[in-house]
């Protein structure tokens, strides 16, 4: 895979279970097959990247996060560099494709900002605590987006 991935969802069905904060158990088998360099986000537990596969159930992560049994999971080709402690990391990284992106700036108004262009958005909050006002910077515009893994920040209709 290149530094950029084109995909914010590969895969997420079923549930895994993290153990020993550097080891996930999925409960069956992912509709595509995980890779090292993958990221995963397991909901409740953190993300990480994926650093070794045992099989088609279990893989290794390269930095420990929280345990945890049954929780919903998703992984994607985050960009290679973001990491979950710098300021540009995979919790403030977004895959945004085309369709996400014109729904975001179909409800903008005055007060409201939105990407410019599909690809891996920066959201930032630069606001009070009372009134966040997101900035979003896109870091590599792709018009290849493919892949949904959250409707919440940025819905598809």
């Amino acid at each position: 895979m290149a530094l950029w991935g084109n995909k914010d969802l590969i895969a997420n069905n079923g549930t895994a279970t993290v153990s020993s904060n550097t080891t996930v158990t999925f409960s069956t088998e992912p509709s595509v097959a995980v890779a090292v360099g993958n990221y995963i986000t397991v909901a409740d537990c953190g993300t990480a990247v994926i650093s070794a596969v045992t099989n088609t159930t279990v893989a290794t992560l390269s930095s420990g996060i929280t345990d945890g049994a049954g929780k919903v999971y998703h992984t994607s080709s985050a960009p290679k560099w973001a990491d979950t402690t710098s300021e540009i990391s995979s919790s403030t990284l977004y895959g945004v494709d085309a369709t996400e992106q014109s729904v975001i700036r179909a409800a903008a108004n005055s007060t409201v900002s939105s990407p410019t262009h599909a690809g891996w958005v920066q959201r930032t909050d630069r606001g009070s605590a009372r009134t966040p006002r997101y900035r979003y910077e896109t870091l590599v515009a792709m018009g290849s987006m493919s892949g949904d893994a959250e409707d919440t920040v940025f819905a598809d209709a």
